[in-house]
């Protein structure tokens, strides 16, 4: 579902596009969008937005099952983030709002399992979760943003159960999008779009904490270095779409980024130490459909470059 007027733009970030069960342009990815003018922004709160109020519908779906409170999951999801150090990020929990309250544009951050199979069925979508995030046409400052979860889906409040998505890790990973964050090539991240195991994480990683805090970064982030450089093929063609990725003296991933058309990365916000650089192709399992906005959306006539192997440095 997309709402348009002459000063806002509200988009679909979907969460987790498949569940498995068992019996860059940055990686740690934020939002961008075009705004009115042609110019490429990144979607992110102003400053002035913090603490973001959060409401719930109190209703709990039928889908969601549990004998933890489902209130505590998404507390503690919204902990997560507003946890971090190196970000400046704050919200406050609002009074609940009525049992018929439904997404929509009405100044409300909402979070909600309490939509029918209808309502859900609006959006199109084939996905356990999303956000839905309205921006600034003109700035891309984002002014609200409604996570809802899909009625067709079993989520479980405590406890991960078989059959069931774990409610606070699904909420984790919407959060992020709520904050302006896009998916991640990293499949250890929690902004990965798929799950990669028996459940999905609630545990954000190096890769998930350097992405937000270089959107709403404190002054002892903002102080850290970064590693720059351009990727080229064989041809010294530059090349689009890569993955580049920061590997810590301990063999850890600690951010992916993607290369802008002119071969251009940038990985900021690292701490001081040693590292290992590799770029793979976007071919898999994270494709450029992928993001929530592809890479050729947000660069017209671009073609994402995954003609070349693996290489280290």
């Amino acid at each position: 579902m997309k709402f348009w007027n002459r000063n806002l733009r509200s988009s679909l970030s979907i969460g987790a596009l498949a569940l498995v069960i068992a019996a860059p342009m940055f990686g740690y990815v934020p939002r961008r969008s075009m705004v009115v003018g042609g110019q490429i922004v990144i979607n992110k709160w102003a400053s002035s937005s913090f603490p973001i109020v959060w409401r719930m519908n109190p209703t709990r779906g039928p889908n969601v099952t549990g004998a933890a409170a489902f209130e505590g999951a998404f507390r503690e999801a919204f902990q997560a983030w507003s946890g971090i150090p190196t970000a400046t990020i704050a919200f406050a929990e609002g009074q609940p709002v009525a049992a018929s309250m439904k997404p929509a544009f009405d100044q409300v951050n909402l979070i909600t399992t309490n939509v029918t199979l209808a309502e859900w069925a609006v959006y199109g979508l084939d996905a356990m979760s999303l956000t839905n995030v309205t921006s600034l046409v003109t700035t891309g400052q984002i002014v609200e943003a409604d996570i809802v979860f899909n009625p067709n889906t079993g989520f479980s409040s405590g406890e991960v159960s078989p059959g069931r998505a774990d409610l606070q890790a699904i909420a984790t990973h919407e959060i992020g999008h709520l904050l302006g964050l896009d998916h991640t090539p990293l499949a250890s991240a929690v902004m990965f779009p798929l799950a990669a195991g028996n459940s999905l994480s609630r545990i954000l990683t190096a890769d998930d904490t350097i992405g937000v805090s270089t959107l709403y970064p404190t002054a002892a982030f903002a102080a850290r270095g970064s590693i720059d450089g351009k990727v080229f093929a064989t041809t010294n063609v530059p090349v689009f779409g890569a993955i580049v990725v920061a590997v810590g003296a301990n063999g850890q991933p600690m951010a992916a980024v993607v290369t802008d058309p002119d071969g251009k990365y940038s990985i900021a916000g690292l701490p001081a130490g040693s590292y290992t650089l590799f770029a793979e192709p976007m071919d898999g399992p994270f494709l450029e459909n992928n993001f929530l906005v592809p890479l050729s959306n947000v660069y017209p006539l671009k073609t994402v470059n995954i003609n070349f192997t693996t290489r280290f440095r």
